[in-house]
């Protein structure tokens, strides 16, 4: 017998998010591949946009993002300011500036349980373009706010370590849906869902007024949850195959390897999805004790789930609904 979806729907959908609904537009979809991984677009159709002009939209975001934050290709901009020497300011573009900035920021706030600064560590566990380096000494990627200096007038980063080691993939997705959302609405199209490799965002309804339902399952013996999105974004972080919870690429850097704990997954719900993306991880990583005490502090919709139950953070739990 199937388990009861749980349903979550946040307390702030108005009006104004069903302003596309019975306007006589259809529901058209997109698929494709980026970055590693499948993406899906839902969209009110009212203004009769070519699938053409939809699929540049978001190409062009999947680009821009490929191209300034790959750790896979030795031309990204990531991969340039991971080569250059300390001491030396490095000019940087806007949107790689800005997720570098947010990085960071949670990063300091979690006390380094969430850190781009781990591609060398990565490698080293056997993730990543170069998978097999030896592990780095421990100094080389520990509290990386207090060693990466970003000057947002100038647009430059400037660093004292040996060698940086940026990896911007545990934020980088959720900006990619950001800014294709972004890019969606200047062409005018303001009702959609849009999902890359199990992330989502959200705007607007759907054509019958309704929000876009997201059912996820995080464990086979658990009630899955059922979200409805008019203006949020939602991302899961976790282990894919619990059984095998040894070797997996979500890494604790108190520890050097891969967390061990209780979690299974930590799905988290926001305005944005780079924030949804980033705390997820930052959450996971933290574990059982210490995640749901800094999503309660900082007000972060989350749920925490084991093999047996879930647990949701206050902010989460203020929008589950108990009928």
């Amino acid at each position: 017998m199937p388990l009861e979806a749980h349903t979550i729907l946040p307390d702030d959908i108005s009006l104004e998010d069903m302003r596309g609904a019975g306007s006589g537009a259809t529901l058209s979809s997109l698929h494709g591949q980026t970055m590693g991984t499948h993406w899906k677009l839902h969209w009110q159709d009212g203004n009769r946009r070519s699938h053409e002009t939809v699929h540049a939209a978001l190409q062009r975001a999947f680009d821009l993002v490929i191209a300034q934050m790959s750790h896979y290709d030795p031309g990204s901009v990531l991969s340039r300011i991971n080569r250059c020497p300390p001491g030396k300011p490095q000019t940087l573009p806007e949107e790689f500036l800005f997720v570098l900035q947010q990085a960071l920021h949670l990063s300091e706030l979690t006390q380094g349980a969430y850190n781009p600064n781990l591609g060398a560590l990565s490698s080293a566990c056997g993730f990543g373009p170069q998978s097999g380096q030896p592990f780095p000494e421990r100094a080389s990627y520990e509290s990386p706010w207090q060693h990466i200096h970003l000057c947002p007038t100038q647009r430059t980063l400037t660093h004292e370590l040996e060698r940086l080691h940026l990896d911007l993939s545990s934020i980088g997705k959720g900006y990619a849906l950001d800014l294709a959302g972004q890019y969606l609405g200047e062409i005018g199209i303001d009702d959609f869902l849009l999902e890359i490799g199990g992330e989502f965002l959200a705007r607007g309804c759907k054509p019958n007024a309704h929000p876009w339902w997201v059912e996820l399952s995080c464990h086979p013996l658990i009630s899955p949850l059922r979200f409805g999105l008019t203006r949020h974004a939602l991302a899961t972080s976790g282990i894919l195959h619990p059984m095998d919870s040894s070797h997996h690429h979500l890494l604790d850097p108190a520890t050097g390897r891969p967390t061990q704990h209780a979690l299974h997954t930590v799905t988290v719900l926001a305005p944005t999805c780079l924030q949804a993306d980033a705390w997820a991880t930052a959450l996971f990583i933290l574990g059982p004790e210490k995640g749901p005490t800094y999503a309660k502090a900082h007000e972060v919709a989350a749920t925490f789930t084991d093999r047996h139950s879930h647990c949701h953070s206050p902010r989460m739990l203020a929008w589950l609904d108990s009928d």
